[in-house]
């Protein structure tokens, strides 16, 4: 497997895994967006012009720390009070990054 990761600015980055010379999967995650809210967003077909998007995650709190809230479009099984730490929400889309390599 070869990967290639291309940074375009400060709040966006777009990733792709190649299997065999061929594109296995792509993803775009930027920050912010058209759509008025602050979040971080989650495209399973690259950037393009940020305007589409599978999941997003914003800001929340349990009272104690500061967490990411998924908006559990990915996948209808994800509680919508379910909260990530920064580790488990870059698990939560590396694992919608490699869906498509199993």
């Amino acid at each position: 497997m070869d990967a290639d990761f291309r940074q375009v600015d400060a709040n966006s980055f777009e990733a792709r895994a190649f299997v065999g010379g061929n594109e296995r999967t792509v993803c775009g995650i930027w920050l912010g967006g058209t759509f008025g809210a602050n979040g971080i967003y989650f495209s399973s077909a690259g950037l393009g012009h940020g305007n589409s998007y599978n999941e997003a995650m914003s800001v929340s709190d349990d009272g104690y720390s500061l967490l990411l809230k998924p908006l559990g479009l990915a996948h209808f099984v994800q509680a919508p009070d379910t909260l990530l730490t920064m580790e488990g929400a870059a698990e939560y889309f590396w694992s919608l990054f490699v869906e498509r390599l199993r």
